[in-house]
Formats: structure tokens, sequence, C-alpha cells
């Protein structure tokens, strides 16, 4: 037993000089420890850097696609305002292909009809009247015709004035002019022609007069030249 005894003694005796030296190696070799530390910085470091790439990855992304955005409405908008453009040039063109000649005679078939329903109004007085011309300039060949024009007109001076509206309309009658003596030469002895001063106007406009207008006062415009033709 003593032996055995000696034996364990010397046992723990061994164990007790390897923990202690295992105690001075870790005392005197701490980098075991300190690897450990750097891996876990070194992981930190790794996550932080991965994450930042990320976070500027999408802002990078976000920085495309708004770009991308500003130029589709950019283009967007050239487009339609190209297209915008394009349609009023064609509407231009459209619109230059009416000749003068066109729009003079769209406004003859209106006088026609002008006549047709008030043929004791004479153009030639209506002529004379500045407000008249005024108050249709820039609605001719609009939404309304000559006639509605001018009955608009008449209703106005109605308003105006007082005087009824057959009472207008006679201020405009070739009799009216005649007996204000604003004619060079009247009608009441020649009913059959024109004024000289109806002549020259009618001579002015008629070669922007359509067709039909232009067939309804030649007769009187041929026997007009001719009667004062005679008189010289």
């Amino acid at each position: 037993m003593p032996e055995e005894k000696k034996v364990e003694d010397k046992q723990i005796e061994e164990e007790k000089k390897i923990d202690e030296k295992d105690f001075f190696v870790d005392l005197l070799n701490p980098e075991d420890d300190e690897d450990e530390t750097d891996d876990d910085e070194q992981k930190k470091k790794a996550a932080e850097e991965a994450k930042a790439k990320d976070e500027e990855e999408q802002r990078r992304k976000n920085k495309d696609a708004e770009e991308a955005r500003k130029r589709r409405e950019a283009e967007a908008k050239a487009k339609a305002e190209a297209d915008a453009k394009a349609a009023e040039e064609a509407s231009r063109k459209q619109t230059s292909k009416e000749t003068p000649n066109e729009n003079v005679n769209k406004l003859g078939e209106q006088l026609v009809e002008f006549k047709k329903k008030y043929p004791d109004v004479e153009l030639v007085e209506l002529d004379k009247d500045a407000n008249f011309k005024k108050y249709i300039e820039g609605k001719l060949l609009g939404r309304k015709d000559f006639t509605g024009l001018y009955e608009e007109y008449v209703e106005l001076r109605q308003s105006l004035s007082g005087k009824s509206q057959e009472e207008i309309r006679q201020s405009y009658e070739r009799k009216a002019a005649a007996s204000s003596g604003s004619s060079k030469t009247t009608t009441s002895d020649t009913p059959d022609v024109y004024s000289e001063e109806e002549l020259e106007k009618i001579s002015k406009k008629l070669p922007y007069m359509s067709r039909a207008e232009a067939d309804r006062v030649s007769a009187k415009l041929d026997k007009s030249i001719a009667f004062y033709e005679n008189k010289k």
C-alpha cells in the first residue's frame, strides 16, 4: 500500500506541474485569444463594409432609376411639343391652301343670301357705315354668316337709338341714300343703273366676287358702264 501511495502522489505532482506549465504558457503566449478577437473584428468590419457596399449599390440604382425617369419625362415632353408643332404646321398649311378667292367666294355666297332676304338694303350703304364695318371686323366667315351679323347689328342699334329695326334698315336703302344726297349721281331718274360711286366700288370688288354674285351684277354693271360712257 505505501508503494501505491507513492505512485499516486507522483501522478498528482506531475499533473500539477503540467497545469502550472499550461498556466505559464498561457501567460507567455496570449496570441490565441488575440487571434480570436482579431477574427471577430475582421468579421465585423467585413460585415460593415458589405453593408456599406450594398447601401451604395442601392443608392446608385435609385439614382439611375431617377435619371431614367427624368429622361423619359423629358423625351415625352419633347415629343409632345414636336407633335403639337407638327399639328400646328399642318393646320397652317391646310389653312394656307384656302386661297383668298375661296374666302371671297364664301363671302359672296353669303351676300347673295343676304340680298335675297333683304333686297332693299344696299351693301354700298352698309359699307359706308364705319360702325358696322368695325362691328363685323374679325367675325366674317366665322360662326355667324353675314346676314346674322347684320341682324345683330340692327338689334344693337335699335337698343341704343330707340328706333325700330325697320327704320334702321330703311337708312341703308337706296332711296334713303338718294334723298340724303350722299351719292354723286342719284338713281331716281336712272333706276336700272348704278350710281357712279356704286359703280366705282363694285368695279373694285368684282375681281373678288363669287361667280354667282358676279353674274347677279354683271347685266346692271354693263348697262351702267354704257350709260356713263354715253353721258360723256
